[in-house]
């Protein structure tokens, strides 16, 4: 008798009630990440082969030609490095920002703020939805930015 009572509450507790419904973004975007970032971070020379985030050192994991499960990986590791509230002082940006004095990545100044790939970077970490803009919508060349270059 007690679990018909319990079975009824539940019941007749959900059905009285409304649900809501809500429709949250994901921050940051996965696609973006593999049409966008994934490529902006190898050719910023974050993937050398054998080099320290083919490796994963430093809890990054960037991989050229990424396959299915390490693109996973990467997006989960690069997410694991932003800061959703202010995006331009994401680890995985303040890490290799040229201005940043106290930067232990080696090599530092990889990119420069306001450049191309710290552009795009922050909007993908940035966009919250429709109306604000996606890597994609930034419009420059990256080619000339990177740790090696």
């Amino acid at each position: 008798m007690r679990r018909i009572w319990l079975i009824s509450l539940v019941f007749f507790g959900v059905a009285c009630g409304e649900i809501e419904r809500a429709e949250l973004s994901v921050r940051p975007n996965q696609d973006d990440f593999a049409s966008d970032v994934q490529p902006l971070l190898v050719s910023l020379g974050c993937s050398s082969p054998g080099g320290c985030h083919d490796l994963g050192l430093g809890n990054v994991l960037i991989k050229a030609n990424a396959s299915a499960a390490d693109l996973e990986l990467s997006f989960l590791s690069v997410k694991a490095q932003i800061d959703r509230e202010q995006p331009e002082q994401s680890r995985i940006i303040q890490s290799v920002l040229a201005e940043n004095p106290t930067t232990q990545h080696i090599p530092a100044a990889c990119i420069t703020q306001g450049g191309c790939a710290w552009q795009k970077l922050v909007a993908w970490i940035a966009w919250d939805g429709e109306g604000d803009p996606r890597p994609s919508d930034i419009v420059c060349d990256f080619s000339a930015e990177g740790c090696f270059r």
